[in-house]
């Protein structure tokens, strides 16, 4: 079974992102797809397990990460952050993180500030970091806030609708280490974290979904066992107590959710070891999950990699599949096949522009400096 270590550097990157693959110049389309991937400007920093947020102006925040030769070991995170200028297809310098990291969150804050926390340091046990940071994009600049009191990374952090932010389980250090059921909720007015009551589960690499209602989807993720986790458990902001919700037919690790229109959550993630796994959908209604109809030239059982779903303008659901994209559409419950770049990038990490494009940036087992756009194809 490979370990934490070897999982980090080759999978986990997926909480942020899946496989990419870039083209060599200018829009490529794979035969029989649909949409097309441009080339952008290079990150000034090559790297992986990072995050991108897409700011209130449209810019794109890349934040921390990490990068190596492929002859060292361990890996070191990174304390860099860049922009990426869309208007131009352009990256920046921008203000340096006080603490370097990697496999961190980056939440928007309802006053356009990001709220970065925890994330695994450089030290040889790649132990967690309690510290948090504040972005802000009017001065470039990050500040130190409050701290978490439990050092995590792997974990989860969702913005709630009022603008605190809920931070749940995660790992104490890369290598090692001991999972967390602890919960914790940022309070931006007082830049302070408080203990909430933890979940039902310790697990890391899960997936956080914010529901209609404000309630909080936690799922899937990896178990103390190194085994996928199938149980599901919601977070009720009223009374801050945790519900046992249904169990996942797969499980998904690392896993990512979207909230769609008809008030579902798509699930998403990799194939873990010999464990099956595909695309899942949760009603919240029924406190139900369903598997989705297959993905086309695959089984569930068969798809390597499903990466974050992004929602484009319209219906359709975009996700970067281990060597080809493909678009979902909720209303029909199929997936298609859409325009795949040239050579397949490991772990890239992607972010939603505000025109519906989606830009991917980094990954590669030791941080790739590439980036991309993916254009929709004709509605």
């Amino acid at each position: 079974m490979r370990t934490t270590v070897q999982r980090i550097a080759v999978g986990l990157a997926l909480l942020a992102g899946a496989w990419l693959a870039v083209p060599a110049a200018g829009p490529v389309a794979a035969a029989g797809g649909s949409g097309a991937w441009t080339t952008v400007g290079s990150l000034h920093q090559g790297r992986i397990n990072h995050t991108l947020t897409t700011l209130p102006n449209g810019r794109v925040l890349a934040v921390g990460g990490q990068h190596a030769d492929p002859d060292a070991s361990p890996t070191t995170p990174l304390a860099s952050a860049e922009l990426f200028q869309p208007a131009t297809g352009t990256w920046v310098k921008t203000g340096k993180l006080h603490v370097a990291r990697t496999l961190h969150t980056a939440t928007l804050l309802q006053n356009g500030k990001v709220l970065i926390v925890g994330g695994f340091t450089g030290d040889p046990a790649g132990t967690a970091t309690r510290s948090a940071e504040l972005y802000d994009p009017t001065t470039g600049r990050f500040t130190l806030t409050g701290q978490l009191t439990g050092a995590r990374g792997g974990h989860t952090a969702t913005l709630l609708k009022n603008g605190d932010v809920l931070i749940a389980g995660g790992l104490t250090a890369a290598y090692g280490s001991t999972f967390r059921s602890s919960v914790e909720i940022y309070h931006p007015a007082s830049g302070t974290f408080r203990v909430a009551l933890p979940m039902q589960t310790p697990r890391a690499y899960a997936s956080a979904t914010r529901l209609a209602d404000g309630t909080v989807l936690v799922a899937g993720g990896e178990t103390p066992a190194r085994n996928p986790d199938v149980r599901a458990e919601l977070y009720l902001p009223q009374t801050g107590h945790w519900q046992a919700t249904g169990s996942l037919k797969w499980g998904v690790t690392p896993g990512s959710g979207l909230l769609l229109p008809s008030g579902k959550v798509l699930l998403t993630g990799k194939q873990y070891g010999d464990f099956p796994s595909g695309p899942e959908l949760y009603d919240p209604r029924r406190g139900t999950f369903a598997v989705t109809r297959p993905v086309p030239l695959a089984t569930p059982s068969s798809v390597e990699v499903l990466g974050p779903p992004l929602q484009l303008p319209g219906a359709r659901v975009f996700a970067m599949g281990s060597d080809s994209a493909f678009l979902y559409s909720p209303i029909h419950d199929t997936w298609t096949r859409a325009a795949s770049p040239a050579h397949p990038h490991q772990t890239a990490t992607f972010a939603r522009l505000h025109d519906g494009r989606i830009l991917s940036a980094g990954g590669e087992s030791y941080g790739s400096a590439d980036a991309a756009i993916f254009r929709r194809p004709a509605q």
